[in-house]
């Protein structure tokens, strides 16, 4: 398994579709994400799609057999006094892959 930190262009389309997939089983199984329904492939394009650069966030993807299984972002704090710290949020792990410490930090 290969763990990412994605770069400034974002998520190419194979990983948006698979982002979409993942947080889709997510929240259809009941998992607050943030989402009431399944996110569409665009809602997750336009989330996790970039392009980030100048934004103080970052994203990490988990990758195994060229699919992407967990995803995990954050953005840093805009005030001076607070920059040294980032909320994360969003983490998301395949079920499959759960237990394997993808999420923890």
């Amino acid at each position: 398994m290969d763990v990412l930190l994605v770069g400034p262009a974002g998520l190419d389309d194979a990983q948006v579709t698979d982002a979409a997939g993942l947080l889709g089983r997510l929240v259809a199984g009941g998992v607050a994400l943030g989402w009431v329904a399944p996110p569409s492939p665009a809602e997750v394009r336009e989330l996790l799609g970039g392009p980030w650069d100048g934004v103080e966030a970052a994203l990490a993807v988990a990758v195994e057999g060229g699919r992407l299984v967990a995803l995990g972002y954050w953005r840093r704090y805009a005030r001076p006094t607070h920059r040294p710290h980032a909320d994360v949020e969003k983490v998301a792990v395949d079920p499959a892959f759960q237990g394997r410490g993808l999420g923890a930090g």
